[in-house]
C-alpha cells in the first residue's frame, strides 16, 4: 500500500516525537524571546518544521497518521485471513463396467 497523506508521518512514534520536539521549542522559544529574540525566531522556525507548519498541521498530521496505521492494519489482517484457494479436485475415473 503507498497510500501517503500531506501531513503524515511514516509511524506514529515518529509523529509523537515531532510533536514533544516542536512542543519543546516552542516553549523556550517563548522563554527566551525577550532576552535572545534571534534564538527565539531560530525556535520558532524549528517548530515550524517539526509540526510541518502550525500546530493545526501537526494534529491534522496526526489523525491522517493514525488512519493510514489503521488502513495498514486492516489490509494486513484482510489478506492473512483470506480464504485459502484449495485446488479443485480430479474426478475419479469411471471405472468401466
Amino acid at each position: 500500500m503507498s497510500e501517503t497523506k500531506l501531513f503524515a508521518s511514516a509511524s506514529l512514534t515518529e509523529h509523537l516525537l515531532r510533536g514533544v520536539a516542536g512542543i519543546c521549542m516552542l516553549v523556550f522559544a517563548l522563554s527566551i524571546a525577550e532576552t535572545q529574540p534571534l534564538g527565539a525566531i531560530v525556535l520558532g522556525v524549528g517548530t515550524l518544521v517539526a509540526f510541518k507548519g502550525c500546530p493545526a498541521c501537526w494534529t491534522i498530521g496526526l489523525f491522517e497518521t493514525i488512519a493510514l496505521r489503521i488502513s495498514r492494519i486492516r489490509a494486513k489482517g484482510a489478506t492473512e485471513q483470506a480464504p485459502k484457494q484449495i485446488p479443485a479436485q480430479q474426478k475419479p475415473m469411471a471405472n468401466p463396467e
